[in-house]
């Protein structure tokens, strides 16, 4: 079996009928990772053969992740080895392999039989030529009991044992031959008598030995090629000196292709001169020195898939043992967990490091944790990967139900307000808010609201490319009826001068073209958009660990951000132009509502930029959701804040005009009666200086005189910085800080009768040159003190 006669250039003529080494070394591996012993050690002789091929079957179990603790060489001279046997039992590897020669194990099981250094825990492994040892041996063998051996398969010759039985052996030429076998045939007459006699070893001598079998092809081979070269007349004719040479080259020829078939098998060499090996897994069994035996429990065809076939129930392990014997540097990583070597130290000996979150460990002992899917995340145990969720805002949700309703009546309110303007659509306030551009302003508002349901419920196609887009579209189209409804308004004014060329712009055309031509440009972007990179239904599988989002992806961040530019600086320029004519004194002027209303939504949206960029899943939805609700609603709250303007008393002006909160009327009643309820008749008003406001003071002033309460000023707010009051006893004005001249009085508090009474006795006036005044004469100390 020595692998050196595989060198075909050395040894061309040398044909094996017995396995190489390599595929034994094959067959080792293969039972070692088969019962996953990845943790062993090795005890061989210092032998070329078996030394060599012990270094070669560690190279062998490198290559395949198997780890030797020890490799003992025993020495042929070697008189004390109770040190080896010591080394063996302390080792923590549970499985020896036996690459010795006969006399060494039996030198060890010597050292074994003792007490004191009986080696126990230990599996063997040994190799096949150990398995030549015959059972008259084996009884010292008592420690490698459970113990597996390695064999060539045994090969069946058929009519074998019939012919020794019935041979008629005194016919036989040869004497010698027959006095030898006339003991074996004694042998079967004791054995048949269940003898305790040494010679069990030929019991079955004809069937079990693997050295009859072997015997037996060789033979069968060489018969067979001889055969075949004997039928070659050519060879014989010739009748040449040199026929020995000649014939050594045609029988090597003809070995080469003999091809035989048995029974349970075919036989015949490949490019090594070897034939195909097979090998049996043997169990030795030793239940007393005379009960030995050899129990098949495998097999191993390197044909054949798979190679080994181990009948693990058929093996009797050594009573140490209560289940089949692990061999391991250390405990074997349990699922969800993983092998983590550290450097310098063997491959075999490991830590064991729980797997990340979304990696998972389904076997015990793994490599490493395998990533989970995109849409699945680990358990907690990290040994299985579970299915993702699917989340979005949708309307059985809390929060999607909170905005779905706030939606919905902000709808309703828009809808309200668009109806009363058509309702009163002739009357002078309507017309001179621009009626057509209100129209359009209050129904991009409307349809904006409506877009948030776009954003709410499970994405589809459809809703992911309208949902920016219309948005966008429509809430451009509001933000250009503001900015026409405030250039209508600065030309309006400006058109009052001499020699203007802005009266032929005075007008709806001007306002209607610019919401037009605002329209179009940003329909045009939208639409580049949508055909340029449509944008669709994605899967967030990142967004959380236990659930992934359902979300429409843009498809361009460049086109969304083109898009949403546009309508910022659509706001920007209404809110420059509102701002400069906001002091334009026309009691429809709507700058002012138009200027705060800019500031809403500048304000909603660069807040709406952090907090969008900080959330994930639906709740970016949300927050985009609330955006366009609070900038929209700013919108029409500012545009509608005139609700309570006095002159929509006017029922020939407003006929259906009908209002939810109460008129300015009511509230002057209510300060008036509460002026009364305290007997104040003494009163100042300051009032803002727009027109609403400056009206309703002075309409209150009219209530006030009617119920005898006189102003003694009323002061505009843009007037209060120049203000001089002069009344009975002072005189106020404003200082740089905003606050009028100090005065102070210096009272003294008198107990008399258990009554508290506050007697002026000085002053402090801040422009006096006298700042402070005391009149001590009338200052009454307290009886304590006879002096001040």
């Amino acid at each position: 079996m020595d692998p050196v006669f595989n060198d075909r250039t050395l040894f061309p003529s040398v044909y094996r009928t017995v396995p190489n080494e390599y595929l034994q070394f094959e067959v080792i591996v293969q039972l070692l990772i088969y019962f996953k012993w990845t943790w062993v050690g090795i005890v061989s002789s210092d032998d070329i053969s078996n030394h060599k091929a012990s270094l070669e079957l560690i190279k062998e179990m490198k290559n395949q992740g198997i780890c030797v603790e020890y490799h003992i060489v025993i020495p042929v001279s070697a008189n004390n080895i109770n040190h080896i046997v010591k080394l063996m039992q302390q080792s923590t590897a549970t499985v020896i392999i036996l690459y010795c020669t006969f006399l060494q194990i039996m030198n060890l099981t010597r050292v074994w039989d003792k007490g004191e250094s009986q080696i126990t825990g230990k599996v063997f492994v040994a190799s096949v030529s150990l398995n030549a040892v015959s059972y008259i041996y084996m009884q010292s063998f008592v420690t490698l009991n459970g113990s597996l051996f390695i064999s060539v398969h045994k090969g069946e010759i058929p009519g074998f044992m019939s012919y020794l039985s019935h041979r008629d052996w005194e016919q036989m030429p040869d004497k010698n031959f027959v006095e030898n076998f006339k003991i074996l045939l004694e042998c079967f007459k004791i054995l048949s008598n269940d003898s305790d006699s040494h010679c069990l070893l030929f019991k079955y001598w004809g069937n079990t030995n693997y050295i009859t079998s072997v015997i037996y092809n060789t033979v069968h081979i060489l018969a067979q090629a001889l055969h075949q070269m004997h039928l070659d007349r050519g060879l014989f004719d010739t009748e040449s000196k040199g026929l020995a040479a000649e014939s050594t080259f045609k029988l090597n020829r003809y070995l080469k292709n003999v091809h035989l078939k048995t029974q349970s098998d075919e036989i015949f060499f490949n490019e090594q001169g070897s034939v195909a090996g097979k090998f049996d897994i043997l169990n030795l069994i030793i239940k007393s020195k005379t009960q030995i035996r050899k129990v098949p429990v495998g097999s191993f065809v390197p044909s054949a898939s798979p190679k080994l076939i181990i009948n693990e129930s058929a093996i009797v392990w050594n009573p140490y043992f209560n289940k089949t014997p692990v061999s391991l540097c250390n405990d074997i990583c349990p699922t969800g967990y993983r092998k983590a070597i550290e450097k310098g130290k063997f491959p075999c000996c490991y830590d064991c490091i729980r797997c990340s979150e979304g990696e998972i460990a389904s076997s015990p002992d793994a490599e490493n944790c395998l990533q989970c899917p995109e849409d699945h995340w680990s358990n907690p145990s990290r040994d299985s990967c579970l299915k993702k969720a699917v989340d979005f805002l949708s309307y059985g949700n809390c929060l999607g139900m909170v905005l779905a309703t706030a939606a919905l009546l902000f709808s309703v309110c828009t809808g309200a307000v668009l109806w009363l303007f058509i309702k009163n659509r002739s009357s002078q306030i309507v017309k001179a808010n621009n009626r057509n551009l209100s129209y359009i302003l209050l129904v991009s508002l409307f349809l904006s609201f409506c877009c948030c349901f776009l954003f709410i419920g499970r994405p589809v196609p459809i809703t992911c490319i309208l949902r920016q887009t219309a948005f966008l579209f429509l809430y451009t189209v509001a933000i250009s009826s503001l900015l026409g409804k405030t250039l209508t308004v600065v030309i309006a004014f400006h058109a009052t001068k001499p020699g203007t060329r802005l009266r032929k712009f005075v007008g709806s055309r001007v306002s209607i073209s610019l919401v037009l031509l605002c329209s179009l440009g940003k329909l045009a972007i939208c639409s580049t958009w949508l055909i340029w990179a449509t944008p669709f239904v994605a899967l967030g599988t990142k967004t959380t660990q236990q659930t992934m989002t359902l979300w429409c992806n843009e498809g361009s961040i460049a086109a969304f951000c083109v898009a949403v530019s546009y309508t910022a600086v659509l706001a920007l320029l209404s809110f420059i132009v509102a701002f400069m004519a906001r002091k334009l004194p026309d009691r429809y002027n709507e700058a002012q509502h138009i200027t705060f209303s800019m500031l809403v939504f500048f304000s909603v949206w660069v807040s709406f930029i952090p907090t969008y960029l900080s959330t994930k899943g639906k709740y970016m939805v949300a927050v985009e959701i609330f955006a366009i609700l609070a900038s929209t609603a700013g919108l029409l709250f500012c545009l509608s804040y005139g609700a309570m303007d006095p002159g929509f008393n006017d029922r020939t002006l407003f006929p259906s005009v009908y209002r939810t909160v109460p008129n300015e009327y009511l509230k002057f009643e209510a300060i008036v009666q509460l002026l009364i309820h305290f007997k104040w008749t003494w009163v100042g008003i300051v009032s803002s200086d727009d027109i609403r406001n400056h009206k309703a003071s002075l309409e209150l002033i009219k209530e006030m005189k009617n119920q005898g309460i006189c102003v003694e000023y009323h002061i505009l707010n843009r007037y209060l910085k120049n203000a001089y009051l002069k009344s009975f006893s002072d005189e106020i004005f404003f200082n740089e800080q905003g606050s009028v001249a100090g005065k102070f009085d210096i009272l003294n508090f008198i107990e008399s009768k258990r009554q508290m009474t506050k007697v002026p006795v000085g002053s402090f006036v801040q422009s006096a040159s006298l700042k402070l005044f005391i009149n001590e004469s009338t200052i009454v100390w307290r009886p304590y003190f006879n002096k001040k």
